[in-house]
């Protein structure tokens, strides 16, 4: 008698391991893939960046800008290519 069911013996944060696995592997892929993504938006912005600047890099260094600071010149290289 009690033979006929298989007994396991297992604790109950062994139980809650085994099931919270799935859920662990989709919580490490998805944080994977958002860095991967964050990562290549880095990319793509600094590339973005660097063209508009160097496109505008006689422009800049030619206007009567020079003469006006740091600030106005850092507008015209990042915000004004953009408009």
């Amino acid at each position: 008698m009690g033979r006929e069911y298989p007994v396991r013996t297992e604790s109950a944060s062994q139980v809650i391991s085994q099931a919270l696995v799935e859920e662990r592997v989709t919580a490490i892929l998805a944080s994977f893939f958002a860095g991967l993504a964050l990562l290549l938006a880095s990319i793509g912005l600094y590339g973005l960046m660097s063209h508009a600047v160097t496109h505008r890099a006689r422009e800049i260094g030619s206007s009567p800008q020079c003469s006006s600071g740091f600030l106005s010149q850092f507008r015209a290289a990042t915000v004004q290519p953009f408009h």
